[in-house]
């Protein structure tokens, strides 16, 4: 029913409308991804005006994995832009992991997440924060089902060693696995 009513509104009322369903999650997953909130506060920002500006142009099955797909891309644009200008992200995790987690758990959130790659950040936020089925993460990050899965795995399984103590162990897969590719 929402495919069937979205065709009927004007841009404006679209953003609008997609905005108040989507722009906390959207957030948080530009939060996640890019570590920092002034950046993910600009990445929602983007994401409506081009949902706005293309409007009449989206695909009218699903509305969802269409923002999502811009939400993508446009984290994808930043990590570009940063790599051309050589930014460092800025480390605003503390904002966020105040508020989730509590001021005693601040440095172990934050190294947890800077151990992580963009990739690995982005499947965590979208499987186990935001709760998203394995079939509506990969579309959203147009990927396989199993490559979200196998992502996951890693992910999971390298928080886990962390967790337990041995973050240079976990610091250094990491590494490893990026300099293999």
């Amino acid at each position: 029913m929402w495919v069937h009513v979205m065709a009927w509104l004007t841009p404006d009322e679209a953003a609008l409308s997609l905005f108040d369903e989507y722009a906390d999650k959207i957030y948080e997953f530009a939060k996640y991804s890019l570590g920092n909130q002034s950046d993910a506060e600009d990445l929602v920002q983007e994401v409506f005006l081009r949902v706005y500006r293309t409007w009449s142009k989206r695909p009218a099955d699903n509305p969802s994995a269409w923002v999502w797909t811009i939400a993508r891309n446009c984290v994808r644009d930043v990590y570009r832009r940063r790599a051309r200008h050589k930014e460092q992200p800025t480390d605003d995790l503390e904002t966020w992991t105040h508020c989730a987690r509590g001021p005693d758990t601040l440095v172990e959130v934050e190294d947890l997440f800077r151990a992580l790659t963009q990739s690995e950040r982005q499947v965590v936020y979208l499987r186990l924060i935001d709760d998203q089925s394995t079939e509506a993460a990969a579309e959203i990050l147009n990927w396989s089902s199993a490559k979200v899965r196998v992502t996951l795995h890693r992910a999971v399984k390298k928080l886990r060693v962390m967790l337990s103590g041995d973050t240079a162990g976990a610091v250094s897969q990491s590494k490893e696995r990026r300099s293999s590719r």
